[in-house]
């Protein structure tokens, strides 16, 4: 089976296939070139742009452009276009939307699941709207990783470490990380599993 993990970006945004039959992982790539997307996301007459092309449309659309949204993340804002409000987890829903619809182009599977990463700083309220993202976005089931957490795993995952990690996060609640079968829980309950 494949997993689909994403990491929604300020600036950009990435997702990447970690296959567990020949675990290995592969980085979805947009229109079968770029690997990396750029987190803007354009309203032009209707159409939502999302990507490298809402980005160089910016210059000429600055009012209907939205530019690293995730900073905005489950703050109280709207944005206004065309008479219509959008909060910032709707505008992250599209550029987590291109991102899914890439990878199950490029690896003609259908992810209902996805892991997306946010920063250690996110309070609860920018977790919450990663979330709500994920799942306005398309995807039945979310899970969310830190970012540090993140970059543990994949270099677990790249020095090909066959070993349990154990990580102290703050408030004293511990994270096991399996670096072999890559699956994530608390000890007292799972938060994330079979990613």
């Amino acid at each position: 089976m494949a997993y689909l993990g994403i990491d929604l970006g300020t600036t950009n945004s990435v997702a990447a296939i970690y296959n567990d039959k020949n675990d290995e992982i592969e980085i979805v790539k947009l229109d079968g070139e770029d690997e990396i997307l750029p987190s803007v996301v354009c309203f032009q007459s209707g159409e939502i742009i999302v990507g490298k092309e809402a980005k160089e449309g910016a210059i000429i659309y600055p009012d209907t452009t939205i530019i690293e949204v995730k900073r905005e993340m489950g703050q109280d804002i709207t944005y206004k276009i065309d008479d219509k409000e959008y909060k910032p987890e709707e505008i992250s829903a599209e550029i987590l939307k291109t991102l899914k619809n890439a990878a199950e182009k490029q690896f003609n599977e259908k992810y209902n699941e996805v892991v997306i990463t946010h920063p250690a700083y996110f309070n609860d309220r920018q977790i919450y709207a990663t979330k709500l993202a994920g799942e306005l976005a398309g995807f039945k089931d979310v899970h969310l990783l830190s970012e540090p957490l993140s970059a543990a795993v994949e270099y677990g995952f790249k020095q090909n470490y066959a070993q349990t990690l154990l990580i102290k996060m703050q408030e004293g609640m511990k994270s096991i990380v399996n670096f072999q079968m890559l699956v994530i829980c608390s000890l007292e309950e799972p938060i994330l599993t079979n990613v």
